[in-house]
């Protein structure tokens, strides 16, 4: 009688650590585990039912079952939660529409100081060495000049190098291109040499200009500009052309 008592127990045992571990994600492993204990228990019942085995033989047999129940029950609930988990979260799916990249614009900064400059520009009429008249109309083009700045043109007889302003300050056009008509002196400068200046002007030269225009019309005399009093003004010079009095 003890023997089977033993034996009921063994099986007890075993089976509840094996349901302890029941919230395990294999549950194959459970079910091997019963059945081994079942079949285990249904030979020794057998075996208890036989006249020919020694009770004493059943009770350790008995025995046995308690401790391998016991055994079997922790060994697959270690196997069952202390193996680390390999549910790896799935990683997001694209839906397959990319994502738009956004291109960085540069918009290059207007100077905040009215006497510096970025502009550029060019004299592409007349050429250089060309022969011109008393009366021209010389074009280029030209970009970044910008208000409270104007683009002029100068006259620098050689070998004097005093510069005479042109008509006025020069428009641009959407396209960037300018013209603008020149005086290029009178009877006493043909087959002179001499060079056409193109200028981007600041507000301290364009007020110098117009303070020699008015002195110029009020005393009747052609003086020019020395070229180092325009120099230490916010002048910048943008390009010249070298052309010869007809």
């Amino acid at each position: 009688m003890l023997g089977f008592i033993a034996l009921i127990v063994g099986i007890v045992a075993g089976l509840a650590e094996i349901f302890d571990a029941a919230g395990s994600k294999k549950p194959e492993i459970l079910f091997i585990a019963a059945g081994v204990l079942l079949a285990i228990s249904m030979v020794l019942l057998v075996t208890l039912s036989s006249p020919l085995i020694h009770r004493r033989l059943v009770g350790i047999a008995s025995i046995f079952l308690l401790v391998a129940g016991v055994v079997v029950g922790f060994a697959v609930r270690s196997a069952l939660l202390g193996s680390p988990s390999t549910n790896i979260p799935p990683e997001p799916t694209s839906s397959g529409t990319p994502t738009p990249t956004i291109e960085p614009t540069f918009n290059p900064p207007m100077p905040s100081d009215p006497s510096s400059t970025s502009s550029i520009g060019q004299i592409t009429k007349p050429v250089e060495g060309e022969q011109i008249p008393t009366v021209n109309s010389v074009g280029g083009i030209a970009r970044g000049v910008v208000s409270p700045r104007e683009l002029w043109l100068f006259v620098e007889f050689l070998p004097d190098g005093r510069l005479f302003p042109g008509e006025g300050a020069i428009p641009l056009r959407s396209n960037d291109e300018w013209t603008a008509p020149l005086y290029v002196g009178g009877p006493g400068q043909a087959g002179q040499q001499l060079v056409l200046h193109l200028a981007d002007l600041g507000p301290r030269a364009i007020a110098r200009l117009q303070s020699y225009i008015q002195e110029e019309r009020m005393t009747g005399e052609v003086v020019g500009l020395p070229r180092s009093e325009l120099d230490a003004l916010d002048v910048t010079f943008l390009d010249a052309v070298t052309v010869n009095r007809i």
